[in-house]
């Protein structure tokens, strides 16, 4: 009787997880589709099109070193080929073009393989890491660590995402899982299962170098406290490194062979210079990261982690150096200048864990000191279990929320329908990142305007374009900082003093956990029941006013460019051509050609007579600088050494201002 009983609860503890697993497997694959046919974040494109460059090439060595990636790309190149042919019987570089966002969702369906994967596997490792603790406790931590993984807003969303934070989560974790079983049993198998992981980890980002602690770790452990043969630690520490190196150089060779272009990129990418990203110190991002991850899943459970810590100390094992996996790589990435959310991911899983091991604890601890006292036996259990309750809600929710959120129109979107109805393009637009014109370009156009005594004005290199286009994604980062950057944040903040804004989409259904657990529940069920139309950042679109002209002579033909080539000679022609004029700050102009930007100039800053006019870079240099003289009717263009443009047979040229007739031009405002 008691064996059929065992067989229930193991056989309906597999449903649960399987239950939980599949509705996590669902959850994800619907946020694959965020943004479609948009590509909205600025990382994926590093997978998907080095990927297909590669292919391209018909190559095994990817030419992308910033993670490297190199992992995902080999992977999604099997992928990409097998679902291009079925699908388009034809080649994935060929279907790309054409296809784009369907390689995209791909290469997504390919991070929420991972993303699905590491909940039962987290369950697994709970279960390892509480093997000697009373079954239906253990299950207890299994099902916990499961919700905890499966359900958190931010693992949901980057389980949906092509980058490759959660799939070096999925490695981690295994590392660990395999490392329990090395320290208990002492199989080779297993510390060479590690080190592969390893390499593998490595191809997908440079911190997996990290295990390499461990790999080292695990090999003194083992040699020097159990086996006791110090020797073996040359022995088995040289065969790892050989193996991380064959598994290394078997997926992305010229990680290898080309060390100087990693080392460079490694170097360029740890840069302290990163957007409202760094100045926190060593032990500022420490905090940050334990941060991170309560504030998604509830302050409340940093107790159930210290009650973790706690059960750990008193029931001591071998099981528990697993977790040092977590607490080294905390500690190593911590030490980086920067800190990113996403850098953390191979840690909250850890976090996650020892907070399930600590809803476990307290159960055992509680049959084991309040049994005899009933009434405090069942309130104590009845309070952890509720407790547990609001916790698993909360993170279930905050799940069911960030699927919402996901399926939501992006205000780039909304807006690119604005600026299609409306005529605003991208070639009179001046735009930051994370605007419909550049969804993949993560950096701010802050530094294209410049502070005046009256406001701000755009730079003479922007100075043709009719329109900005702003995301507040830039603004509020900048904002945060304002002592760091002063000059950003004046400018931001006087735009809409001196630009009239024309259009502004914010969004209405952008969610947010909070910390405090019942409030995230009321917050999270209220999302769920809202009329959300839209989420993303908010958009706004200034109108830059730009002054233009049309300049025409005495034949009635105009001042024009025969194209819109840099060093192109100025001509005129019987169509009407459009000139920007720029005024800088000392009152001289400047005129720039509106369908290129580039400004009026004359040959090699020559000031003799007959030195043609031409197109050249605006940069407001004196040969670009002109003034406009009236007399009636007619206007003289005329620069600083009063020499005048003046038109003729041979072209536009300079010669001396005499107000004679082939200088005469009618200046006229559109």
């Amino acid at each position: 009787m008691l064996a059929k009983e065992n067989f229930f609860q193991k056989n309906g503890m597999y449903f649960l997880i399987g239950t939980i697993t599949l509705v996590a497997l669902i959850m994800r694959v619907k946020c694959c589709f965020w943004g479609s046919p948009m590509q909205l974040h600025t990382d994926e494109s590093a997978i998907v099109d080095w990927t297909i460059e590669m292919l391209e090439r018909h190559s095994w060595e990817a030419h992308f070193y910033d993670r490297p990636d190199h992992f995902e790309m080999k992977c999604n190149a099997v992928f990409f080929s097998i679902v291009s042919w079925v699908k388009y019987h034809k080649p994935a570089y060929e279907a790309f073009t054409e296809h784009k966002m369907t390689f995209y969702i791909l290469a997504r369906l390919y991070t929420t393989m991972f993303g699905t994967a590491l909940v039962p596997l987290i369950s697994v490792f709970a279960g390892k890491l509480v093997k000697t603790m009373e079954q239906k406790y253990r299950r207890i931590v299994q099902l916990c660590a499961a919700v905890l993984v499966a359900f958190p807003s931010i693992f949901v969303q980057h389980s949906a995402l092509a980058t490759p934070d959660i799939v070096l989560t999925f490695f981690v974790v295994l590392f660990a899982c395999r490392m329990i079983d090395y320290l208990e049993n002492g199989n080779r198998k297993y510390l060479y299962l590690c080190t592969i992981i390893t390499g593998v980890g490595i191809t997908i980002k440079y911190p997996a170098a990290i295990l390499c602690l461990l790999l080292a770790g695990m090999v003194i452990y083992r040699a020097c406290l159990v086996e006791k043969q110090p020797k073996n630690i040359i022995k088995y520490g040289f065969l790892c490194a050989g193996i991380v190196f064959f598994v290394i150089f078997v997926i992305a060779p010229n990680l290898i062979t080309d060390i100087s272009t990693v080392c460079t990129n490694i170097i360029e990418e740890a840069r302290p210079t990163h957007l409202g990203s760094d100045g926190l110190g060593f032990v500022g991002n420490m905090i940050y990261y334990i941060k991170a991850i309560t504030s998604k899943i509830g302050l409340i459970t940093s107790l159930l982690f210290v009650s973790g810590l706690i059960y750990m100390f008193i029931h001591r094992s071998s099981r528990w150096l697993s977790l040092s996996v977590g607490l080294i790589y905390w500690i190593c990435i911590s030490s980086l200048s920067l800190h990113w959310l996403r850098w953390g991911f191979p840690i909250y899983p850890f976090y996650m864990v020892v907070t399930a091991v600590g809803a476990g604890g307290i159960f055992c601890a509680i049959d084991k000191y309040l049994k005899i006292k009933k009434v405090w036996y069942y309130v104590g259990k009845s309070a952890v279990k509720v407790c547990m309750g609001f916790i698993m809600l909360s993170t279930i929710l905050s799940g069911f929320c960030m699927v919402k959120y996901c399926s939501l129109p992006d205000t780039r979107a909304l807006a690119l329908e604005y600026m299609e109805q409306n005529g605003i393009t991208e070639k009179d637009s001046y735009y930051e990142g994370y605007t419909p014109f550049a969804l993949s370009d993560p950096y701010s156009r802050v530094n294209g305007f410049t502070k005046t005594k009256d406001g701000v004005k755009v730079k003479i290199v922007h100075g043709a374009k009719q329109y900005f286009i702003m995301s507040d994604f830039f603004k509020k980062r900048y904002l945060e900082e304002p002592e760091r950057y002063p000059d950003e944040c004046a400018i931001y903040n006087s735009l809409g003093d001196s630009y009239k804004k024309i259009y502004e989409k914010r969004a209405d259904g952008n969610y947010e956990t909070s910390s405090v657990v019942l409030k995230n529940i009321v917050n999270s069920w209220k999302y769920l029941r809202g009329n959300q139309t839209s989420s993303g950042n908010t958009i706004t679109i200034y109108d830059l006013n730009p002054t233009v002209l049309t300049l025409q002579n005495l034949s009635g033909n105009y001042l024009s460019a025969v194209n819109d080539e840099q060093g192109i000679y100025i001509q005129t022609s019987e169509e009407p051509y459009q000139w920007i004029l720029y005024e800088d700050e000392g009152g001289s102009d400047t005129l720039l050609s509106s369908y290129s930007g580039l400004a009026l100039d004359f040959d090699g800053a020559d000031l003799h007579n007959g030195t043609k006019l031409e197109l050249r870079e605006a940069t407001g240099e004196t040969a670009q600088q002109w003034t406009i003289e009236r007399d009636g009717k007619w206007s003289y263009l005329v620069n600083n050494e009063n020499k005048a443009l003046t038109y003729g047979e041979e072209g536009i040229y300079l010669s001396d201002y005499t107000k004679v007739d082939n200088q005469r031009w009618i200046i006229e405002k559109k």
